[in-house]
């Protein structure tokens, strides 16, 4: 009658009749074997809590225990597969030292975190891949993806902080190599940064001749983009440096035209840009480096050894140009002279840096 009932699927009532001659031969463990193929025929019709619950009622019983464990993770590969991200990592946690369950809670949130993204939450996806630590696709995916590449850049590269970007010789000590250039970020224009050398880096005339000239003439704006540009910047970095236009600085105290507008990638900073994003004296000052020591820039005893360093705004003519002394006031000294240093400023295209 037992046997006629478990083949019906009758499950419970199998059970309790196998139960009820319990001293008969192996009727004890059919009972369990009927409540072990009910677990399994609920597990199949995808009633995964209410097999797990059975399963785990028969704990002792051949596997019953780990079938109670997949009954979890069939559960959760299931929630997964129903975009139910949050619920799949909790079940896997739960059942964490089955199988790979730790391996698939992670997992769990990384898909979680890709359909974020293609949803267009890069800044949701950058921070929880960031916090899937042991992630292997998790950390390539931070690498590789430029969506949250330019996240990732878009955070570093806020007003005020300090950055790398390209290399140059800096320590005078060319054996060593090229050192890393650091820039202040001064100013943001969607994702582009516009960045200024946190140093002096090098000591070079405004005008390698007392004439009288403007940004667009002078011979510094020559060597920037085109000595410094190429020394400075691997070929990819260069394609992240912007072109921009630079406009015309005029000096209106002293009534004297700064030319016209340019069209650069690398540009010294004007008197009223200096004053803009620098309002500060301190912020104004700046140390230079060993090369730009070397040199013979100038360098204040009284000041810490600061330097003063150039701006593209004409002074009192155009055969002088406002520079930041090294204290971090103004003063105008002629284009020739030679113991100024230099501060490129440039703006940089986060996006394609992402690239």
């Amino acid at each position: 009658k037992a046997e006629a009932q478990l083949a019906d699927g009758k499950h419970d009532e199998a059970t309790a009749t196998f139960e009820a001659i319990s001293d008969y031969s192996d009727a004890a463990d059919r009972a369990k074997d009927s409540q072990y193929q009910k677990a399994e025929a609920q597990l199949a019709d995808g009633k995964y809590d209410e097999a797990t619950a059975t399963f785990e009622a028969i704990t002792g019983y051949s596997d019953a225990a780990d079938r109670a464990k997949d009954s979890q993770y069939q559960k959760a590969e299931a929630q997964l597969a129903d975009a139910d991200y949050d619920g799949a990592t909790a079940t896997f946690e739960a059942i964490s030292d089955y199988s790979d369950a730790a391996d698939r809670a992670v997992n769990s949130q990384f898909r979680k975190a890709s359909a974020m993204l293609e949803d267009g939450d890069s800044d949701g996806a950058y921070d929880l891949m960031l916090s899937l630590e042991g992630s292997e696709e998790a950390a390539q995916a931070l690498a590789s993806d430029e969506r949250l590449r330019l996240v990732a850049l878009d955070r570093e590269y806020q007003a005020g902080a300090i950055v790398t970007f390209g290399t140059y010789e800096q320590d005078d000590a060319v054996e060593n190599g090229k050192e890393p250039l650091t820039w202040q970020v001064l100013d943001r224009d969607g994702n582009k940064a516009l960045l200024l050398t946190e140093k002096g880096i090098d000591a070079v005339t405004y005008n390698n001749r007392k004439d009288y000239c403007s940004w667009r003439t002078c011979s510094l704006r020559r060597w920037m983009n085109g000595y410094f540009f190429n020394e400075a910047f691997s070929a990819d970095e260069q394609q992240c440096i912007a072109e921009t236009t630079v406009k015309a600085a005029h000096n209106y105290q002293y009534r004297v035209r700064g030319g016209w507008d340019t069209r650069d990638k690398v540009f010294c900073l004007s008197f009223n840009e200096v004053k803009q994003y620098l309002p500060e004296k301190k912020d104004r000052r700046m140390m230079p480096t060993a090369v730009t020591e070397h040199k013979q820039a100038y360098v204040s005893e009284i000041s810490d050894g600061s330097s003063w360093w150039w701006t593209r705004t004409p002074g009192t003519s155009r055969k002088a140009v406002m520079t930041i002394l090294a204290d971090g006031t103004f003063q105008n000294y002629y284009v020739d002279l030679d113991l100024g240093a230099v501060r490129p400023a440039l703006w940089v295209d986060l996006e394609q840096m992402a690239k």
